[in-house]
């Protein structure tokens, strides 16, 4: 496996893949460009748009900029919020306020008081493009054949599991590194501090990368976030990262530790 010298692995976190990238394709209204105008638009709804997008601005985005109905609006919002709300305790106490609710009203009110963080949201929104793009990548290339056992199914059956999730596991890669600049443009504003106006990955978008990416420098005993990684020393003294300049600069030095992400691979598959 590939990994840098300071012994560090990153991979694609298949799980954001497998439980957050819907099955259909995306809204026709959902594009890339409309997607990345979604952040100026949230930041300048102040502190119910960023860091986390209230989801009373979300619906007007959604139906009113965008013109989604209202049904996938709130399916893409919840579909995200299932993904990030982890702790049992909150996930409970929201399902009791909603089960409380006994009128649209009600239930409207209980959805105004959701929010999520945005940047990890809107690339969720992004990741939505994934059949719609592997899909036309398979087309174009031929590649449309399901993999061939050598053995048949009743007797490889944990080797076949194995192989699907291996298989899946690369295609959530190969998406990744194919639309890499495209994923980090998304992310990436005008550093407004330089006289240059070169465009940067602030903080908050490096550890916003962190929802698709993850990492391990101890051969994945243990995980670490992309944000944790670029705050190491032996990392960010070579790819330009600092927390105190609050960015990395969009130059070929800065954008090092991103594009050595062309070393992703599994966790598994490390050695």
């Amino acid at each position: 496996m590939a990994t840098f010298k300071t012994k560090i692995n990153l991979w694609v976190r298949s799980e954001i893949f497998a439980y957050g990238a819907l099955p259909v394709p995306p809204h026709p209204r959902l594009s890339v460009h409309n997607i990345k105008k979604i952040i100026p638009y949230a930041k300048s709804k102040g502190k119910s748009g960023f860091p986390r997008l209230g989801y009373s601005v979300w619906k007007n985005i959604a139906c009113n900029k965008l013109q989604l109905p209202m049904d996938l609006a709130w399916m893409y919002f919840v579909t995200f919020d299932m993904l990030v709300v982890t702790m049992p305790e909150e996930r409970l106490e929201r399902d009791e306020m909603f089960a409380k609710c006994t009128s649209q009203q009600e239930l409207e009110l209980c959805k105004s008081k959701m929010s999520v963080p945005l940047l990890r949201f809107v690339l969720f929104l992004y990741l939505q493009h994934f059949h719609k793009i592997s899909l036309r990548s398979s087309l174009a290339s031929g590649n449309v054949e399901w993999p061939v056992t050598s053995q048949p199914p009743e007797l490889d059956t944990r080797s076949s599991s194995a192989r699907g999730k291996s298989l899946d596991e690369h295609s959530h890669m190969t998406f990744v590194l194919n639309n890499l600049k495209e994923i980090l443009d998304l992310l990436a504003q005008p550093d407004v501090s330089s006289d240059t106006k070169e465009t940067c990955l602030s903080v908050d978008a490096v550890e916003a990368l962190g929802f698709i990416i993850a990492g391990s420098v101890d051969s994945n005993r243990t995980e670490k976030t992309l944000h944790e990684i670029a705050m190491m020393q032996q990392v960010y003294q070579k790819s330009g990262y600092s927390k105190v300049n609050v960015a990395t600069s969009r130059s070929p030095r800065g954008w090092k530790l991103v594009v050595r992400l062309q070393a992703l691979h599994p966790p598994h598959a490390a050695s």
